[in-house]
């Protein structure tokens, strides 16, 4: 018998977090709330100029219950 190797990704699920993120572009002041991996939010782009967004604060979210969505975004009050 072979010992169980577990694949490389498994148990490697990332746990949703919470971010608020800011514009890098200094014009421009659009602020958003995104829930989703960690890796999904550092990759989004604003929506008013397309610049890169940036991370603020970050927390633990729980689990969401729509499968298919990766991250959810919406502008921060």
């Amino acid at each position: 018998m072979s010992a169980f190797r577990p694949s490389p990704k498994a148990g490697s699920l990332e746990p949703p977090m919470l971010a608020l993120l800011v514009c890098r572009d200094r014009n421009c002041r659009a602020a958003f709330e995104a829930e989703g991996t960690r890796e999904a939010i550092n990759e989004l782009h604003c929506e008013d100029c397309g610049g890169p967004l940036r991370a603020v604060g970050w927390a633990n979210a729980e689990a969401s219950h729509r499968p298919g969505r990766e991250v959810d975004v919406r502008r921060a009050a």
